[in-house]
């Protein structure tokens, strides 16, 4: 597939026509031009630059692929080939998904809808293709379904099986949810009649990867660990032939059979050619992740270094089956959260020598700090300077535990010249080393450089509210992709953490948005809560989520219409409007303001 880089010199104009020519009629032969033709040929046309950037698109070679593709879309826009432009766009929107280019892939996606709603997108089943990778990442399920079924008409109709094929795979990877695979059934029979008409050398099977797919999404591990193994060499696109080897060795694993370390080690240096795939790296991660979390001995740390990466590249593209991957990954986390350690007194106040080798520890900051790690805990810590525990809260609930010191001493010391806080500032972080090496058993707790001061991030095995903060963002994620149930599940394991955040420095300025902050997510999460219990029938969890809801926000307005609405709803209409009256006189005493008309709405029905 790699085209030939000599004899450049002697290239001839007629052979880059040909070539042109092939590949606008659909010519079989236009696969076996790639072989012989000069690199510098492909460059010097636009449609070849455009037609070889998509095969080197599905071949992983996303670097060489964005380049071509780049000139192409700029030569063939100068020729005003609309047709091949728009399918080289669709493949660059595509490999910018793929690269978390989001920015650069959500202009091409705006452009390439405009023409497809007009009609005037040409034949290519990449433009519908593009636009329902789109309408997954911004929750559009009406869109993506009709997306979806005109990708399959358009690859259908020019005979494009290994397209076709990678859309289903695409669907039954993640690109629906799997409930709603049985609507895309027809289309996979379709596919093996074209796998049987089709001429040449046998086509991957793609039938076969959709059963492994279907074993995998239903933790069926053994089954899919047996069918991904027989996918090992078939002919697909790059990204699922990597996909089933990672799904193949994260199956085995869950199956209870440990990976060989050299087949892991070369699994891992062929996922690492593929850097700038976000997607397969997230895959691969959670394959990390379960390594370390299902191992005969779980690795808690490892496990945990596995899922912040997990976590990381979600944000950076925020597919839904990635959010429900990293959700499904934050529940298996919970056991080994707090891993155990060599049996010692409760009333421990230092860490032995023998802790520096375990995992990191279990800290708290809702509620009084803490540090734990198995059955010791460390006891009360004297600290001489209050500065010192204000660093530690503070570089704690900054990401990777680290801020730059004058952002650090304004928060500590206010918005004075930094020359004249340096010293307490300096201060304070020489007695968090000292604190780190008498309580925590490490020399290097905190550490000053390029101006950046941070936290050992191997010191911290669980912090409660980055794990609540992480249940949170994917639970809203899922809530909005309308994965509901999973989004009630997360966000039911967040809501108990939830407390008083750090109160031994509870006039720390910079704490009050913190607070106000995790106070807003909590009172979202039972919000939520209350609405998905409700539809669920759930009356009790709806009335205890709605309970402490109004505890937290006594004065939330949309707290007590969810209130009055469950009581009107049961036919309590008389205790709705006594609860209206009380939530009015509040709103007169608190707020010197009068409930909403839609408030008053709810409880005394609509004015006849």
């Amino acid at each position: 597939m790699t085209p030939a880089y000599h004899d450049s010199r002697k290239r001839k104009p007629e052979t880059i026509l040909e070539a042109e020519r092939l590949l606008l009629c659909r010519d079989d032969r236009a696969d076996s031009i790639w072989e012989t033709l000069p690199y510098d040929s492909i460059a010097a046309s636009p449609l070849l630059s455009g037609a070889y950037g998509s095969k080197l698109l599905r071949a992983g070679r996303l670097a060489e692929a964005g380049a071509l593709l780049a000139s192409a879309i700029k030569g063939l826009a100068a020729l005003q080939l609309q047709a091949p432009l728009l399918a080289a766009m669709a493949d660059c929107a595509l490999l910018r998904l793929k690269t978390g280019e989001l920015t650069e892939a959500g202009t091409l996606l705006r452009f390439l809808a405009d023409h497809y709603e007009r009609g005037d997108d040409g034949e290519s089943g990449a433009v519908p293709h593009a636009l329902a990778k789109g309408a997954l990442l911004h929750g559009d399920p009406q869109r993506l379904d009709g997306y979806v079924a005109a990708a399959f008409e358009r690859y259908a109709a020019c005979r494009d099986l290994a397209s076709y094929g990678e859309l289903l795979l695409d669907l039954w990877t993640g690109l629906v949810v799997p409930e709603q695979l049985h609507r895309w059934e027809p289309y996979a029979s379709r596919a093996e009649q074209m796998m049987r008409l089709q001429p040449g050398p046998a086509a991957a099977d793609y039938p076969a990867y959709l059963l492994a797919a279907e074993q995998f999404q239903g933790g069926n591990w053994q089954e899919a660990a047996a069918r991904l193994a027989a996918l090992a060499t078939a002919p697909f696109g790059s990204y699922y032939a990597h996909l089933a080897r990672i799904w193949h060795a994260h199956a085995a694993i869950r199956a209870g059979r440990a990976c060989p370390s050299e087949e892991w080690r070369e699994l891992e240096r062929a996922i690492a050619a593929h850097a700038a795939d976000l997607e397969l790296q997230c895959r691969w991660q959670l394959a990390c992740h379960a390594r370390h979390c299902f191992a005969a001995i779980p690795d808690a740390s490892a496990a945990d270094d596995a899922l912040r990466r997990v976590r990381t590249l979600v944000s950076w593209l925020p597919l839904p089956p990635l959010i429900r991957s990293c959700a499904e990954a934050e529940r298996d986390r919970q056991p080994i959260a707090a891993p155990p350690a060599p049996e010692r007194q409760a009333d421990s106040t230092t860490a032995g020598d023998d802790d520096t080798e375990a995992a990191g520890w279990s800290v708290r900051c809702f509620g009084r700090l803490s540090f734990e790690r198995g059955d010791c805990r460390i006891g009360p810590i004297p600290w001489k300077r209050k500065k010192t525990r204000e660093l530690l809260v503070y570089l704690l609930l900054q990401p990777h535990y680290e801020a730059p010191r004058e952002r650090i001493a304004e928060a500590l010391f206010g918005d004075v010249p930094f020359e004249t806080i340096a010293g307490p500032l300096y201060a304070a972080v020489h007695q968090l080393r000292r604190i780190g090496r008498d309580r925590l058993g490490t020399d290097q707790a905190v550490a000053m450089k390029e101006g950046m001061i941070r936290l050992d991030e191997t010191i911290v095995g669980y912090l409660d509210v980055e794990h609540y903060t992480t249940l949170w963002r994917v639970g809203e994620q899922l809530w909005h992709a309308r994965d509901r149930d999973l989004a009630a599940e997360l966000f039911e394991q967040a809501v108990p953490l939830y407390g008083e955040l750090a109160p031994e420095i509870a006039d720390a300025d910079w704490l009050h948005a913190v607070r106000e902050m995790l106070q807003e997510r909590q009172a979202t999460m039972l919000q939520r809560l209350v609405r998905h219990a409700s539809d669920c029938g759930a009356i009790e969890a709806a009335d205890a989520h709605l309970a402490e809801w109004l505890r937290l926000r006594p004065l939330q307005e949309e707290a007590h219409q969810a209130q009055i609405a469950r009581l009107a709803g049961a036919g309590r209409r008389e205790e709705a409007q006594a609860w209206f009256r009380k939530w009015e006189q509040l709103c007169e005493q608190e707020l010197a303001a009068l409930p909403l008309a839609e408030t008053r709405r709810l409880a005394f029905g609509a004015p006849s």
